[in-house]
């Protein structure tokens, strides 16, 4: 990930790790979505249908007569990019409502609609849903132009961030605030692995010190950054250091 695009996962992350309650974690995801270049944003958490992800929402700036037109002309369906997000588990992915096509006339007229409502691009981030849910943050810009493999990275980042955060504070019907909790609280080891890290230890480092292979200190350093929400080593440090380690902030 490039350096200025890191810079801002971490300041996005930070934001929504620090949230405390729905209007503040609501407040953090805008700002990270204007932070990365768009405009519009959807977080959808654990929902059971595609109907629900886009009209029964977590958070949205999408304006409502937008969501009106698409309930009533029924794009559910058609609305390709939103079905391959939820269906297939792919990695997050751009669209463009100026270059892309398709050949079936629906789909292809879902995209025309797209571009009479100015909205120009996309990037459609699966997030991990519970078994029988969908979850999806879909990032929107209302001007055409092109974004790096790096943004997709750190919007990866930031809508796994803000759908734990969401669980931790109880806005997801299909997971409780304790059971979100606990799924967040780091292993023996992992809290080892941190203690270094915040002490300054380098990956080698750790491992030499715990007596293991460098690549699972990495694994580990990963499901860290995840349990805690966020972008970076300095920032699970921090946490460390302030004794904020408990997920519940």
């Amino acid at each position: 990930m490039e350096r200025g695009v890191l810079e801002k996962a971490v300041a996005a992350t930070s934001a929504i790790y620090i949230a405390t309650d729905k209007q503040s974690l609501f407040q953090a995801l805008d700002d990270s979505c204007h932070l990365l270049g768009f405009d519009l944003f959807l977080l959808a958490c654990h929902r059971a249908t595609r109907q629900e992800v886009v009209m029964n929402s977590t958070f949205t700036t999408i304006p409502r007569s937008f969501l009106t037109d698409y309930e009533r002309l029924d794009w559910f369906d058609d609305d390709f990019n939103m079905v391959r997000a939820l269906d297939s588990g792919d990695e997050p992915f751009f669209w463009d409502s100026v270059r892309d096509s398709h050949a079936v006339p629906r789909k292809q007229s879902f995209i025309d609609y797209l571009r009479s409502q100015s909205m120009m691009n996309g990037l459609l981030v699966p997030l991990s849903g519970r078994p029988g849910t969908a979850s999806v943050l879909s990032l929107i810009t209302m001007q055409p132009g092109t974004f790096g493999r790096g943004v997709a990275e750190a919007a990866n980042v930031i809508g796994n961030a803000a759908l734990a955060k969401a669980e931790i504070l109880g806005l997801c019907d299909a997971v409780s605030a304790d059971e979100a909790a606990q799924a967040r609280l780091l292993s023996d080891i992992q809290s080892e692995i941190l203690t270094w890290i915040a002490e300054g230890k380098s990956n080698t480092d750790i491992g030499t010190i715990m007596d293991m292979s460098e690549r699972t200190v990495r694994y580990h350093v990963s499901v860290i950054l995840q349990k805690l929400g966020v972008a970076s080593r300095a920032q699970a440090a921090a946490i460390h250091t302030e004794k904020k380690i408990d997920p519940g902030g």
